[in-house]
């Protein structure tokens, strides 16, 4: 069984990834944006500063990186999407997660995005990474209950 893999994203996955999307990110995606998953994801990799592919035995787990709310800012928007067997490693990927964070946090003092409500597992993840987790509030295409989350580089 090999470990995690990090590498740069490759064309093809945004497509691979949209076909194995865990159905809670899936749902959050579809409230977010309106947009089919496929689109929604090729436009954050497109827009994002830098972003990275999460494989495991070749397979593709999930996909992650940071884009820039506005082009005259200084807050990112992390994002993080991924398959449903990347529940199975979340150790491995919480302990790269918290470089990753430091990391962005060195491009942009402010990281700021939201996260459905109904998504428990991403919002245990922000939590463990140490974001700040703000009252639900109607966000989005759907204009569902999603929690603003954000970390400010000290």
């Amino acid at each position: 069984m090999a470990d995690l893999v990090f590498r740069p994203v490759r064309k093809e996955d945004a497509a691979a990834l949209a076909a194995n999307l865990r159905p809670s990110d899936e749902a959050e995606i579809v409230a977010a944006a309106g947009a089919a998953p496929v689109i929604t994801i090729a436009r954050s990799l497109a827009l994002s500063t830098y972003a990275t592919a999460v494989d495991r035995d070749g397979e593709l787990m999930a996909l992650y990186g940071v884009a820039p709310l506005s082009l005259l800012g200084d807050v990112g928007t992390p994002w993080l999407l991924a398959t449903p067997q990347l529940a199975r490693h979340a150790r491995p990927l919480t302990r790269t997660a918290r470089q990753y964070v430091v990391d962005a946090l060195r491009f942009y003092p402010v990281l700021q995005n939201y996260v459905d409500v109904r998504n428990t597992a991403s919002i245990r993840f922000l939590s463990r990474l140490g974001f700040t987790l703000f009252d639900p509030e109607p966000y989005g295409a759907a204009g569902l209950p999603f929690r603003k989350f954000e970390m400010r580089r000290v």
